[in-house]
């Protein structure tokens, strides 16, 4: 047993068996084993982003060598990045925010970044000092190639959010340079209780927007989304009445 159950061979994932787990009902039955306590005083609504984007960027801060004061770029600033801002900076990581709108410095910086930068921007990755780790965070496939003057020798990209399109590799360079690219995803069990915890001791809040669970909130949600308007994590809430 390594404690990631997250990996296991036989792993059936939520939304892609037992479809009918009854997402709208007002109450449920779970194993005891698949639940999450959440710390007392801590919002659920702050919670429930924690448990699948906080979750995947959780996972790749903690458990790869992430070192205090290390150089680690986030790219992409929406409901993944913002959340690898924040958790990083709390772990002490120097953090390098990047994105292609510069109307998300300033949300960026008030999230923890140290620096931010437009990316990609014409010629800019080599006045960038480069980063010792790299993480994928937007919705939009990445050129590779121009992730070489980014991160540093022996550095490590995780990518943390992908298309489902091929995506070229310059294996040559990369090679030469000894970058790594690390696959991660959702976290473990044990890792994702320690985030709740983190979260609440350290006043870890994801930035959302709520609307109610119903149809009319849930149609509203998705407009938003769908328009790009989403800051930075949408919450559906029950209200009990």
């Amino acid at each position: 047993m390594q404690g990631y159950d997250n990996q296991c061979r036989e792993k059936r994932a939520y939304g892609q068996h037992d479809l009918d787990v009854g997402s709208f009902s007002h109450g449920t039955v779970w194993d005891a084993d698949a639940v999450y306590h959440i710390p007392e005083g801590y919002d659920p609504a702050y919670a429930a982003p924690l448990l699948c984007a906080g979750a995947s960027v959780w996972a790749c801060l903690t458990n790869n060598g992430i070192r205090p004061s290390d150089r680690v770029g986030v790219m992409g600033v929406g409901g993944l990045g913002h959340l690898a801002i924040k958790l990083g900076a709390a772990l002490g990581y120097n953090v390098v925010a990047l994105s292609g709108s510069e109307s998300k410095r300033e949300e960026a910086l008030g999230f923890g970044a140290s620096e931010f930068h437009r990316f990609p921007n014409s010629h800019q990755s080599t006045s960038i000092k480069p980063v010792k780790h790299l993480l994928l965070c937007g919705s939009s496939n990445v050129d590779y190639a121009s992730l070489l003057d980014l991160v540093d020798t022996n550095g490590t990209i995780y990518h943390i959010s992908v298309t489902l399109e091929p995506t070229p590799i310059p294996l040559v360079p990369f090679g030469q340079k000894g970058i790594r690219i690390q696959g991660c995803f959702i976290t473990s069990r044990r890792n994702l209780q320690e985030l709740l915890e983190f979260a609440a001791r350290l006043d870890i809040k994801p930035t959302i927007m709520t609307f109610p669970l119903t149809k009319n909130g849930l149609e509203e949600a998705i407009e938003k989304l769908r328009a790009g308007n989403i800051r930075y994590r949408a919450v559906l809430e029950h209200k009990a009445t």
